[in-house]
């Protein structure tokens, strides 16, 4: 991706409430699901990784998943 449009992204992303919030049970299908279907309404969304979900893990690993 093009750093000025990535720049771009982030600064819209500082504008948005997050949709969605990856929590205890992780990445789950359902989720997915969700996520798939925000991204194709709203171009942009933005994922609250919540404490419970880290459980020993770095929030890169989690993204990866």
């Amino acid at each position: 991706m093009e750093k000025e449009k990535l720049y771009r992204l982030k600064a819209e992303a500082n504008q948005l409430s997050p949709i969605l919030n990856v929590g205890k049970n992780g990445i789950t299908d359902s989720l997915v699901e969700e996520l798939n279907k925000q991204i194709k309404a709203n171009r942009l969304v933005k994922v609250r990784v919540l404490k419970s979900a880290e459980e020993g893990k770095d929030l890169k690993t989690i993204a990866e998943e």
